[in-house]
């Protein structure tokens, strides 16, 4: 049984992934050419060069690429796109994505398995997403039940504090997250991806 939101991401994510990680470096890489880096206040600027990037290409592609339907059953979660363009003032569009995910398939198929992709996130960007983590944590619990397993591929140096910061939303399935580290991760989703 597929929904019809999973077939409609396989066909997107079949056109051509690599072109939006390019016009996501362009606009970046034009950005920080008309706006030198800042040493200090990097979370405003990384939020305003994330506002330039959701204006310039349309976020509902943006989140369709961050977090979708890999195959049945498996959800797959990309930070790296995600940090580009995510910022306070799409957080509730954000929300909206998540809740059609959950509402169109995680609710109607009896068990599923997570992968999370954290290349690159650091203790200052999980502060930064902090407070939309926690809402969705808030309003999307995940439930041991359904959930099978949760993959963290490229685990970050920070895992023990964002695991504690996290306990009260996971300390049921604690035991169902697998970590892979920064050197095994790029095989094991290279795997994911072609089976």
């Amino acid at each position: 049984m597929k929904s019809s939101f999973s077939e409609m991401n396989n066909t997107e994510m079949s056109k051509n992934p690599e072109s939006i990680v390019n016009d996501i470096a362009k606009l970046q890489e034009e950005y920080y050419r008309q706006n030198n880096k800042n040493t200090f206040l990097k979370k405003t600027q990384k939020y305003d060069c994330a506002n330039v990037i959701s204006q310039q290409l349309d976020y509902r592609v943006l989140f369709e690429k961050t977090l979708y339907v890999l195959k049945y059953g498996e959800i797959y979660f990309d930070y790296t796109i995600f940090k580009t363009y995510i910022h306070p003032e799409i957080f509730d569009d954000f929300l909206e994505y998540v809740n059609k995910i959950s509402f169109e398939y995680i609710d109607v198929i009896p068990e599923y398995t997570l992968h999370l992709n954290f290349q690159t996130l650091s203790i200052s960007a999980f502060e930064r997403y902090w407070p939309l983590v926690k809402r969705i944590m808030n309003q999307f619990p995940v439930t041991g039940n359904k959930m099978q397993k949760t993959y963290i591929y490229h685990t970050p140096t920070i895992v023990d504090h964002v695991m504690k910061v996290m306990h009260p939303f996971i300390s049921h399935f604690r035991d169902k997250i697998v970590f892979y580290s920064k050197t095994e991760s790029p095989e094991k989703i290279t795997q994911l991806f072609t089976i």
